[in-house]
C-alpha cells in the first residue's frame, strides 16, 4: 500500500504560513475542503487551516487549560502516549485519515502544531502516514511586531514566543523530511521558492501548475502583505531580543536558503535549547501572571532576568 504523505506547514504565528500553504496548493497538494474563512484586517487572503484539524489543537489547548499565546510548554511524553490525550489522538487519526480518503498527499498548516508535534507524529505513526514538515522563518521581530499591533502583546512577550515555537519546531522535526521557508524569499522570489518546494517534495511536472503558479503570484501575493519590515542588524541591537534568539535566527536564514539535503552548516540545537531551558523557569512565571488580569506582566523585567540567565550559561561554558 503506498504511503500517504501528510506535509505540515508549522512555525510561529505570524510568519507568513498562509502565503506557503497557498503555494503548497498551488503544487497541486489537497488542503481539504472545510478552510478557515478570510478575516478583515489579520488575514484578510484566507488563513488556509483547515477547521477540523485546527479544532484538534484548540483541544489540546483547552486539555491543560492554556491558550496558543501562553509561554510554558507541554510535557512530550504526555503528548505522545499519556491517557489525558488518548482520546484526542484516537479522534485526530480517524479525522487525517478521513482527509487522505480522496488524495495521497495531504497539508495541513496551524502555527499551534509547532508544540504539539510529539502528539502528531504520534498520529502519523498510528495512521501510517510520512510525516513532511516545511518550517516558515521569519525575523522575530517581525512577527512580535505584528502580534503587538494585532493583539497588544509586548514585543519581548512575541520575541520568546517566537523561539519557543522555533525551537519546538526544529527540535521535533530534525530527524524527519524538514524543510525551512523564508518569509521574505515567498514575497520576492516565489516561483524560485515553489520549485523548492515542489524538488523538494520530489512532485512530478503537473501541465497545469504553471497557471496555478502564475495566479499564486499575480493574484494572492501582495507586497503590502508584510507589513513590518526588520532588518537582521535590527534584530541583533534590539534590547527586546536576547542574543541566542538572534543566533536563531541568523542560522535558519541560511537553512531557508539551502536544499533540506544540501546543508552546509551544522546548527549546535543542543546549545540553543539549552540556552532556552535555562530561562524556562521565567517562562512558567510568566504563563502564572499571564492567567491574571489584571495586573499585566513585567515582560521588561523578564528579559533582564533572560539576559542575566544568558550570561551565566555563556560563563559556564567558558
Amino acid at each position: 500500500m503506498p504511503t500517504k504523505d501528510l506535509i505540515l506547514v508549522i512555525g510561529m504565528h505570524r510568519t507568513g504560513s498562509s502565503i506557503i500553504t497557498c503555494g503548497v496548493q498551488a503544487l497541486g497538494i489537497d488542503l481539504g475542503d472545510n478552510l478557515m474563512p478570510p478575516a478583515e484586517n489579520n488575514n484578510s487572503k484566507g488563513f488556509f487551516e483547515d477547521l477540523d484539524l485546527n479544532a484538534i489543537n484548540e483541544a489540546l489547548l483547552g486539555e491543560i487549560g492554556a491558550k496558543w499565546h501562553h509561554l510554558s510548554w507541554i510535557d512530550e511524553t504526555a503528548l505522545r502516549t499519556g491517557e489525558q490525550f488518548a482520546d484526542l489522538r484516537t479522534k485526530a487519526a480517524i479525522l487525517l485519515t478521513s482527509k487522505f480518503e480522496n488524495c495521497q498527499s495531504f497539508a495541513f498548516k496551524d502555527p499551534r502544531t509547532a508544540v504539539f508535534l510529539p502528539f502528531w507524529l504520534q498520529v502519523c505513526d498510528q495512521i501510517a502516514a510520512e510525516p513532511h514538515f516545511i518550517i516558515g522563518v521569519r525575523n522575530p521581530l517581525e512577527c512580535a511586531q505584528s502580534l503587538h499591533n494585532r493583539d497588544g502583546f509586548h514585543l519581548v512577550r512575541g520575541v520568546l514566543l517566537w523561539a519557543k515555537h522555533m525551537i519546538d519546531a526544529i527540535r521535533w522535526t530534525q530527524d524527519h523530511h524538514q524543510l525551512c521557508v523564508g518569509y521574505q524569499q515567498m514575497l520576492s522570489s516565489p516561483e524560485t521558492e515553489l520549485q523548492r518546494i515542489a524538488d523538494w517534495l520530489d512532485l512530478s511536472p503537473d501541465p497545469g501548475r504553471p497557471s496555478a503558479i502564475d495566479e499564486y503570484r499575480d493574484d494572492f501575493l501582495d507586497q503590502r502583505l508584510r507589513r513590518h519590515d526588520s532588518s537582521a542588524a535590527e534584530l541583533a541591537r534590539s534590547i527586546m531580543v536576547p542574543p541566542f534568539v538572534a543566533e536563531l535566527y541568523q542560522q535558519l536564514v541560511v537553512l531557508a536558503a539551502t536544499a533540506s539535503d544540501d546543508r552546509e552548516i551544522e546548527i549546535d540545537w543542543q546549545s540553543l535549547d539549552c540556552q532556552l531551558q535555562r530561562i524556562r523557569p521565567l517562562f512558567d512565571i510568566a504563563m502564572l501572571f499571564e492567567r491574571k488580569n489584571p495586573p499585566p506582566f513585567d515582560f521588561d523585567g523578564l528579559l533582564k532576568m533572560a539576559k542575566a540567565l544568558q550570561s551565566s550559561v555563556q560563563r559556564d561554558d567558558r
